[in-house]
């Protein structure tokens, strides 16, 4: 239950800075709504964090008990997901973060490719997993096993923050006013995520990237 609190309160604060986000989401824009793109996808990333703020949570409270038998496929279950749903933070804000920066060349565009490419790659392994133990593994305990795959999946992740930090921080360097302010806290907010993320690696006993998402959701709002 005390791994829980942190999700929970990060998942409410994200409700009520955001409500009104998530009040007006939509999935695509259209027409008139294309001038507002890159307020609609970080509309996604804050629901992908939701979503993953609520598998958080729900793993807190079942493997408080992952020695009960019949709550087992529930809690492979939620870490399917769990990593599912962290994979789609990732994807969302750099679709977020390209449609911020406004660009359409064929650098943004081989970026998006590589990411959705990283993305259906994660879930392909998510789906190996049920076969051959790539990212984790319980033991007849039912205790969670870290395996190979999950270090391998953190460490694209934190590369894909570090670059697009790398890049946010370039171009509020070039720039001046509110303007400088503004890439200077998406770029920090990239930063943040891939610390925590970073540190989830570590210690895998604490919500550490929750805490990196709540941390970077409020700094850039």
């Amino acid at each position: 239950m005390t791994y829980s609190i942190i999700s929970v309160l990060a998942l409410i604060l994200n409700i009520i800075m955001n409500r009104e986000v998530f009040r007006h989401f939509r999935l695509r824009s259209k027409g008139h709504d294309y001038e507002r793109r890159a307020e609609i996808r970080y509309s996604h990333f804050l629901m992908a964090s939701n979503l993953y703020f609520i598998t958080d949570i729900a793993w807190g409270l079942l493997y408080e008990h992952h020695d009960m038998q019949s709550l087992f496929p529930f809690l492979y279950l939620d870490c399917i997901l769990y990593f599912m749903f962290m994979f789609l933070t990732m994807l969302t804000w750099i679709r977020y973060v390209v449609a911020y920066l406004d660009k359409k060349g064929r650098r943004s565009k081989i970026q998006l490719c590589v990411m959705w490419v990283m993305f259906t790659l994660g879930l392909i392994y998510l789906t190996v997993n049920f076969f051959h133990p790539f990212i984790f593994s319980f033991n007849a305990e039912h205790e969670y096993i870290t395996e190979p795959g999950r270090h391998i999946a953190f460490a694209l992740q934190i590369a894909v923050y570090t670059v697009t930090t790398i890049s946010m921080l370039f171009i509020a360097h070039k720039s001046s006013g509110s303007e400088k302010v503004r890439y200077l806290a998406v770029g920090f907010t990239g930063l943040v995520m891939g610390l925590f993320l970073e540190l989830q690696i570590i210690d895998t006993n604490y919500p550490l990237y929750a805490i990196g998402l709540m941390i970077g959701i409020c700094e850039n709002h």
